[in-house]
């Protein structure tokens, strides 16, 4: 901005998007002609004005646009507009000169000045200039009338006159608004990014996208397994032998040793596999997909949750099993002891006497959980994030800064999610829960034993047990397991798809325009 003012930048943003056949098609196949979208265009034309610095750079970019638009007189006479636009030491004059010679003006006022005079051709307060300040903030593709010339000063430079007080009541409104004047022009303002759009994905950047999801759930869900095994020990525990989180480490650990803290170990890895692989491609599919069937910017929110939503329904499909098999394992460890391999030998225990029928005994309190989970932690993510960085802006600065706001949002949103989904939770371990008071075969697959109990049954148990706070109990366990895991996955996810190239900057192509 040494050499080029936004003022400037903004108006020969408008002339490449009339006159220039690629910018033209660019704008045509935007789905949203907004003044957002232009002001993005205009960021990506001040990139390209990067390879004309100095005065000399000035004279090279006119003489680069005159041989590309100079066969016109319309187009020589925007140009001229444009340049003029400059600061007068900035101005290449004799360029500008040139574009005006031999333009044809049948409007002139002041006859005496002949067929292409470059004063100005209507007074300051005309009619004419005051509706196409009207039209810039409501058209980007608008340009000044065809009865407006640059009119050379006695000091040589050029000026266009009927602009300054139509500027000056342009600026005045924006400071009784309170709004900041910088980078911001009666003819646009600059973007916060250049316009870009996202590269078309494939199967392969999908599989990457599971691979980084897959490896970020698994291993957070590892790392913090003890804690799901004191809060599933506390959901299934009729006797209330566990008073908390640190009583329950304490007691497993005494009674069964510190291998009981790793109960259903097996389970989560193959379960917690399957979804952080389902979840975020999934995630990312639905989101481009919704959006590119709703465009509207309006609708961003609502299609992030809903997306959110449709992922983890499909996710929860195959994690639903394994988190049968984790639930049974936690609760009844001596049924299954003298397993040779672990989560096969479970799974087979319980198809024979239980039926096919058990593992998705609880899909249901496991859906409403994750996505009840699921959009309140993108609901307080978001929102807090935002909240932090405005009230501190200085905190986008550094990497670290934003990973430490990205740390803290992710653990209170897992906190509050976790609050929210706790019933669901409680539910759905009381009905992976074997329960031999129910008698009958449950499915076709089922040699004999126990009918898994409903959702339904399961909540009235824990109502008619404990009451209200029947719902509640290891809450504090899942809290503090759901807030490391939220920050965890966000971060080994985002970190790995850094490494393999399929991040939001690797995937983002810049628009480029040459001048």
């Amino acid at each position: 901005r040494e050499t080029y003012t936004v003022e400037f930048v903004c108006y020969l943003s408008r002339f490449l998007l009339n006159y220039d056949q690629s910018c033209n098609r660019w704008w045509q196949e935007q789905r949203q002609k907004s003044l957002a979208t232009f002001c993005e265009f205009v960021t990506s034309v001040e990139y390209g004005l990067l390879r004309y610095p100095g005065m000399r750079g000035t004279n090279a970019l006119l003489q680069s646009l005159e041989r590309q638009h100079g066969f016109e007189p319309e187009r020589r006479r925007h140009l001229a507009l444009a340049f003029a636009l400059l600061p007068g030491s900035r101005q290449p004059v004799i360029g500008i000169d040139r574009l005006l010679q031999g333009i044809p003006n049948k409007d002139i006022e002041n006859k005496n000045n002949g067929g292409g005079s470059v004063g100005l051709i209507v007074s300051p307060d005309s009619d004419i200039l005051k509706n196409s300040a009207d039209a810039f903030g409501k058209d980007p593709l608008a340009l000044l009338p065809s009865s407006q010339f640059p009119k050379k000063q006695n000091d040589g430079y050029y000026v266009i006159e009927g602009l300054a007080p139509l500027k000056e009541e342009f600026y005045y409104n924006i400071a009784t608004t309170g709004r900041s004047k910088q980078n911001v022009t009666i003819f646009g303002n600059i973007g916060r990014e250049r316009a870009y759009r996202e590269r078309d994905l494939d199967l392969q950047t999908y599989i990457w996208f599971g691979t980084a999801g897959a490896v970020g759930c698994t291993l957070t869900h590892m790392a913090l397994v003890p804690l799901d095994v004191v809060k599933t020990r506390m959901q299934t525990d009729t006797n209330n032998d566990y008073k908390g989180t640190i009583d329950g480490i304490i007691k497993l650990n005494e009674r069964e040793g510190w291998r009981s803290l790793l109960y259903g170990m097996p389970a989560t890895i193959v379960g917690y596999s399957w979804y952080g692989m389902t979840v975020y491609p999934g995630f990312e599919f639905f989101t481009r997909a919704l959006t590119a069937a709703f465009p509207s910017e309006a609708l961003h929110a609502p299609i992030v949750l809903l997306a959110g939503a449709l992922a983890t329904v499909v996710a929860c499909i195959g994690c639903c099993p394994a988190e049968a098999v984790r639930i049974r394992t936690v609760a009844q460890p001596d049924r299954f002891t003298n397993c040779r391999i672990p989560y096969l030998s479970a799974v087979k225990n319980i198809w024979h006497k239980e039926g096919f029928d058990a593992f998705f005994a609880g899909f249901r309190p496991l859906v409403v959980r994750q996505v009840i989970f699921g959009v309140v932690k993108f609901f307080f993510f978001d929102s807090l994030a935002d909240t932090i960085f405005s009230a501190a802006p200085g905190l986008r600065a550094t990497t670290a800064s934003r990973l430490f706001v990205a740390f803290i949002s992710g653990f209170v949103a897992g906190t509050v999610a976790s609050l929210v989904s706790q019933p669901a939770d409680a539910i759905l371990s009381a009905t992976n829960e074997a329960n031999p008071t129910v008698p009958g075969r449950h499915s076709l697959h089922a040699i004999g034993g126990p009918k898994p109990v409903s959702p339904a049954d399961a909540a009235k148990k824990i109502f008619k047990r404990d009451g209200i706070k029947g719902f509640y109990r290891g809450a504090l366990s899942r809290c503090l397991w759901a807030a490391f895991v939220i920050s965890g996955q966000f971060a080994i996810y985002d970190i790995l798809k850094s490494i393999i190239k399929v991040s939001t900057r690797d995937l983002t192509l810049f628009l480029e325009v040459n001048l």
